[in-house]
């Protein structure tokens, strides 16, 4: 049986996946309108919703329980990734 730890985190990351593939290019479901992200561009300032789980707020070295930009996020590197619906 699969620990409730561990899908506590499948759990938030699959919701900030979900999130950045649906909200983060602007315009509805994916940014119809927006303009394409390319190597090397600047990504679009946005906010992830937090999570009221003292082990992922410690995970990420998050201060506060609210929202959070990926700035915030303590590491050495912090891996986003883009799903396309077309």
């Amino acid at each position: 049986m699969i620990g409730g730890k561990f899908l506590k985190h499948i759990w938030f990351w699959a919701s900030v996946l979900l999130i950045l593939s649906f909200g983060l290019l602007g315009t509805g479901y994916g940014g119809v309108n927006a303009a394409p992200i390319s190597a090397g561009m600047e990504l679009p300032k946005f906010t992830i919703p937090g999570s009221d789980s003292k082990e992922a707020q410690t995970y990420l070295g998050l201060k506060d329980p609210g929202a959070f930009a990926v700035s915030e996020v303590s590491g050495k590197m912090v891996l986003i990734e883009f799903m396309s619906t077309f």
